[in-house]
């Protein structure tokens, strides 16, 4: 089974070495989106956005400064602090 890093990995090595760059990204950009969840979703991995008043999931992202996808995660709401920078510090 492949993680979504081994796939950004593979699809933008390539692309980046064409670009004349270096093929590891250095500089990555994290943003996160809180999507609603379908009633079909497990209540398990739903959590309550008291911010946006949404129950539902949260999808986080990581791109290099080209907009290559770096990792992709999808994460229940309820998420203490440390979770965005684990997130990050994974590679």
């Amino acid at each position: 089974m492949y993680s979504s890093e081994d796939v950004a990995r593979s699809e933008n090595f390539p692309v980046r070495t064409n670009l004349v760059r270096c093929p590891f990204p250095v500089t990555m950009i994290v943003d996160s989106q809180s999507v609603k969840g379908a009633e079909t979703v497990g209540k398990d991995s739903r959590g309550w956005d008291e911010a946006k008043k949404i129950n539902g999931r949260k999808r986080h992202i990581a791109v290099d400064t080209k907009g290559l996808p770096v990792m992709v995660m999808v994460s229940p709401h309820p998420q203490p602090p440390p979770c965005s920078a684990s997130f990050t510090a994974t590679e």
